[in-house]
């Protein structure tokens, strides 16, 4: 690993390198990869809506095929660490942490398409809820990697790449039109200003390192990670002290 960096960072420390790309590593799995997760699992929600309402048959059979084949893709990627229990486990947890702020922003999506006259405003609304997110968490990984790159010079992100969910962006995208037929329609849900603060508070909720600290503790919990609890809660108990100590947020 350090050979390899000092080969694209000339002069650069390698032991730097290296504990910068496991700092990317470490935050890679407990914040993008989870918004990656939660968007997988409330993407098949949504499909089971819509195969429920007939809603997944010819006209939007290839963009659906396509998100469960990039889907499957993460899946297999997944399988091959150790953790992958773990990440599971974890998207479950963000995702119930979450789910006031993706309820808001489902009800901000509803009440817009009922104002505009539409029908099926139920199942409209969580495809755009799904949409929003799923574009989100591409985003989220391209400016993640991208911030890496830019403090270190080199770019870590092909290892991580199952996990830029770009293919099922697009086709989800896509399945929504087809769905929702904003251009027919005169409809723009995602740039209202309800659905802008709603999503704005998602993604508040989301950067939330404290929820994202609950979420991991509940996991090892559910995990009996006995250990792991025991060395979280040593470590918390010293930020504790230092907070009260100091007078400063360690945020």
């Amino acid at each position: 690993m350090e050979a390899v960096m000092k080969d694209k960072i000339t002069g650069a420390d390698p032991t730097l390198m290296l504990a910068a790309a496991e700092d990317c590593g470490a935050r890679f799995w407990s914040q993008v990869c989870i918004c990656v997760m939660v968007c997988e699992n409330l993407f098949y929600e949504v499909y089971d809506m819509c195969e429920d309402r007939k809603m997944t048959g010819f006209h939007y059979k290839k963009p659906l095929k396509a998100c469960i084949g990039s889907f499957d893709e993460l899946d297999n990627w997944l399988k091959e660490n150790e953790n992958q229990i773990l990440i599971r486990d974890y998207g479950t947890q963000v995702q119930k942490r979450i789910d006031r702020q993706l309820r808001d922003l489902y009800i901000t999506f509803k009440i817009y398409l009922e104002r505009m006259g539409q029908k099926d405003t139920e199942i409209k609304a969580h495809i755009l809820v799904v949409t929003t997110l799923i574009h989100y968490s591409v985003d989220l990984f391209d400016g993640y990697f991208n911030m890496y790159k830019e403090r270190y010079g080199i770019d870590m992100r092909d290892d991580y790449m199952p996990a830029r969910i770009e293919v099922v962006a697009q086709n989800f995208n896509t399945f929504a039109n087809l769905v929702i037929l904003p251009e027919r329609n005169k409809l723009n849900p995602i740039e209202n200003y309800a659905s802008e603060r709603a999503f704005d508070a998602l993604c508040d909720r989301l950067a939330d390192e404290k929820m994202i600290d609950e979420a991991g503790l509940e996991v090892m919990k559910l995990n009996h990670m006995d250990d792991a609890i025991k060395q979280y809660e040593r470590e918390r108990l010293g930020v504790e002290r230092l907070k009260d100590k100091y007078k400063v947020s360690m945020a």
